[in-house]
């Protein structure tokens, strides 16, 4: 997910360029998913800002039935790119104190990073698969024989009077 940004960066301030993304690889962790979306690029006094709306199928394992189901992440994100140099004068630029965002190497702005970071953090804390879910398997709804766990009597009391 790069784009080179070089001529945007001597454009004037409000310059934009707009991208459609289809399945674009992204590598989180050893684990490869594709995100799919768009990306709008902003020219602003020094930097590029990256406004970006992805949808990102991942892997996940349902914490009720512990089967793994693909999960749509909707993603939508802003953030700031800055240039290792200025074109110009080709000078070292230094992010201004109180702004943050990622660099500009060589021209390339790489959304990778940024994409990653956002796809971690909406990732579901306790994923579920659906309504559909019919929960982990209760072994003595399956005709199985073995006595159950006098521990849980409590809560099997509180299943059948709910049932």
């Amino acid at each position: 997910m790069q784009f080179n940004v070089s001529q945007l960066m001597q454009e004037p301030i409000g310059s934009r360029r707009s991208f459609r993304l289809d399945s674009a690889p992204l590598d989180m962790e050893g684990v490869a998913t594709t995100v799919s979306g768009a990306v709008e690029l902003l020219r602003t006094d020094g930097s590029i800002l990256a406004t970006v709306r992805l949808s990102a199928p991942i892997t996940a394992v349902c914490s009720d039935c512990a089967r793994e189901y693909i999960a749509p992440l909707p993603l939508t994100f802003s953030e700031e790119f800055w240039p290792e140099y200025d074109h110009v004068s080709h000078a070292l630029v230094e992010m201004p104190e109180g702004r943050e965002g990622f660099r500009i190497v060589q021209g390339q702005l790489d959304l990778s990073e940024a994409a990653r970071q956002y796809v971690e953090m909406a990732r579901p804390m306790r994923p579920f698969c659906g309504p559909e879910c019919r929960g982990v398997p209760d072994a003595s709804r399956q005709g199985s024989r073995e006595e159950p766990d006098i521990r849980w009597g409590t809560l099997e009391q509180l299943r059948r009077e709910l049932d």
